[in-house]
């Protein structure tokens, strides 16, 4: 049996074999790029495999509120290094962190807002992303693979310096946001409801200093973030209510229940819906997939409107300063190359 795997979530997807009926398993191989886990083929006689190596290339840009994608600033040096594309955010102080696989791993690093003194905050094997910073600067919130090295990530805090990482939650969880008082932190999670069900990828909160979670929806949120006042929490919700069925921008209470708004969004995947930091627009990434731009949902209700006016590119996350006055965004390309392997080689 050939197939598209990977040893943790921190590697990247190769072919391996499995041997019948042993199950003895074995690596094809071993590239410093991924393979797309939907493309395999195998020939009938089994000494020739396709398959189709991805590579996403990312950096990491700076375009003022207005959206004036004339005077960017690029901060990344080298587009290879992913930087951002698993996640990015503004400290207090002005500086950014942001996710970066330099030196080949998938670590949590951070910078100045010009892009000077890069500094590494995690050093591991493990996968490091989705990091989001407390108002008072102290902590980092991320989602790691850490406690038991495969697939399913859980929730971790840190001090801001990359210092005494504490694992927050146990379960499958991922996309934290900090509340603006500090005090916690939501997460979507695949763990089971109060009746022992799973009914998807529901939201929760926990306190910052870990403690027993609490179930805000028993329908699934995704890429949720708190509203400057704390009030509201904006997210992406799947709505059985139209039809057709679908995915939909949404605003739910901070203390949870049913969307109080939902707004319609285009077809277009990973979108990271965001806050402006005055409340009035929600923000995310609209289509095409390339190029994509910045789209502003008003939060009292109207059409949406495009932001930034790129003419290449796809954008991967954005994060709005904490003065709301600049935007990073992760922006970059997705390439792929079918490849032919013969007799294992």
């Amino acid at each position: 049996l050939a197939l598209i795997a990977s040893d943790s979530a921190a590697d990247r997807s190769q072919v391996w074999s499995v041997s019948y009926p042993s199950g003895a398993t074995s690596r094809i191989t071993n590239d410093v790029q991924s393979r797309d886990e939907r493309s395999l083929g195998v020939t009938a006689d089994g000494r020739t495999l396709i398959s189709v190596v991805t590579q996403s290339l990312s950096r990491i840009e700076i375009v003022p509120r207005e959206g004036d994608t004339r005077r960017n600033r690029r901060l990344s040096t080298a587009d290879a290094n992913r930087d951002g594309f698993n996640g990015v955010a503004w400290m207090p102080d002005g500086r950014i962190v942001f996710s970066s696989s330099e030196g080949g791993q998938p670590d949590l690093w951070v910078m100045n807002s010009d892009g000077s003194e890069r500094k590494r905050l995690t050093s591991d094997a493990f996968w490091d992303s989705d990091p989001v910073v407390s108002p008072d600067g102290r902590y980092i919130v991320y989602a790691s693979n850490r406690a038991l090295g495969g697939a399913i990530t859980q929730i971790w805090r840190m001090n801001s310096d990359g210092t005494n990482p504490i694992q927050l939650t146990k379960t499958e969880d991922g996309n934290p946001d900090i509340s603006p008082d500090g005090r916690w932190v939501i997460y979507s999670s695949w763990a089971p409801g109060p009746h022992g069900v799973v009914t998807g990828e529901t939201l929760w909160k926990i306190s910052i200093d870990g403690g027993t979670p609490v179930q805000l929806t028993d329908y699934t949120v995704q890429l949720s973030e708190f509203s400057p006042d704390g009030n509201w929490i904006v997210g992406i919700v799947f709505d059985d209510q139209v039809t057709p069925k679908r995915f939909r921008n949404a605003i739910i209470s901070a203390s949870g229940g049913k969307p109080v708004k939902q707004f319609d969004r285009p077809n277009y995947t990973d979108q990271f819906v965001r806050w402006t930091r005055d409340g009035k627009y929600v923000s995310y990434i609209g289509p095409p997939a390339i190029p994509s731009n910045i789209w502003l949902q008003p939060v009292a209700g109207g059409e949406p409107r495009p932001m930034t006016d790129y003419k290449t590119e796809s954008i991967f996350r954005h994060a709005w300063s904490r003065d709301g006055k600049s935007l990073a965004v992760v922006r970059g390309n997705a390439t792929t190359d079918v490849v032919l392997i013969r007799d294992n080689r």
